[in-house]
């Protein structure tokens, strides 16, 4: 993330455990550890394979700032390329400049794991 800014508001007082929350991938790594991370990676990648797109490529960092997700379970929009509009409304910047909407798009479309 380059020179983004990240803040969460809140209407009360924050929780004490979201004070070092400073972008998309710090939140996901209160929920995704490393190995978690890995599993991801490989599951996706290779669903990706089985659907027929060979050149599909994930990395860490990517899956990481994915977890914007969580912030749409938070803010509830009826569609997921909401958070990527221009309207006052609706977007989201910390969601629409932490990843290009093709890319979160790719990653959810091959997004896959298994236990």
């Amino acid at each position: 993330m380059e020179n983004n800014t990240f803040q969460l508001t809140w209407n009360e007082a924050k929780p004490h455990f979201l004070n070092n929350i400073q972008s998309p991938t710090s939140l996901s790594e209160m929920f995704l550890n490393d190995e978690v991370i890995e599993h991801i990676l490989e599951q996706s990648i290779l669903y990706a394979g089985q659907k027929g797109d060979r050149d599909f490529v994930i990395g860490a960092v990517d899956l990481k700032i994915f977890a914007i997700l969580f912030a749409s379970g938070y803010n509830v929009l009826p569609r997921r390329r909401m958070f990527c509009e221009n309207s006052n409304d609706v977007k989201n910047n910390a969601i629409s400049e932490a990843m290009p909407r093709c890319g979160f798009e790719e990653i959810m479309q091959y997004l896959h794991f298994s236990i």
